[in-house]
């Protein structure tokens, strides 16, 4: 995938939250979105990327807008990511752990697009708290999240 398909993607990403936002399914007969965007094989993506963007949209109405709340929220995962490791490794390998993610190429370069594996950190904590959750002796929360999780990383990484 070159560049400018991504570029595609984020103008896609836009356009698609844009037109949910301007139809008010939620308060319109008009029906909600049924798959985002398209794949490279035709196939409709499911509707949630559109929906969060859309959200996105309605804060900061402007794609630097909406790159910039990713960017944030990318940065917030730090956090519960260094929380987590804290709790299950030595304070040298927790920094190690958050270090690798922020300076991966993926997350370095994806975390500044609006583009749907942008918020695989934040998917990946949901998975990790519920384990964590189960381990704690917690296993209606941790179902509870491993259900969110189950939709949130499949319908954003399909």
């Amino acid at each position: 995938m070159c560049s400018s398909d991504l570029k595609g993607d984020e103008r896609e990403s836009l356009l698609l939250a844009q037109q949910f936002i301007a139809e008010r399914p939620w308060a319109t007969e008009h029906a909600f979105p049924v798959y985002g965007l398209i794949s490279s094989n035709g196939v409709g993506n499911a509707p949630l990327f559109t929906w969060i963007v859309a959200g996105f949209w309605a804060i900061a109405p402007s794609p630097v807008g909406v790159t910039r709340i990713i960017a944030l929220l990318n940065v917030l995962t730090f956090y519960p990511l260094w929380c987590w490791a804290r709790r299950r490794m030595s304070e040298w390998r927790a920094v190690m752990t958050v270090a690798v993610v922020a300076f991966s190429p993926f997350y370095v370069l994806y975390s500044r697009k609006i583009w749907a594996p942008d918020l695989m950190l934040a998917s990946l904590l949901t998975v990790l708290w519920a384990i964590e959750w189960w381990r704690d002796g917690r296993p209606w929360r941790a179902l509870a999240l491993v259900l969110v999780a189950t939709l949130v990383v499949g319908q954003l990484h399909q």
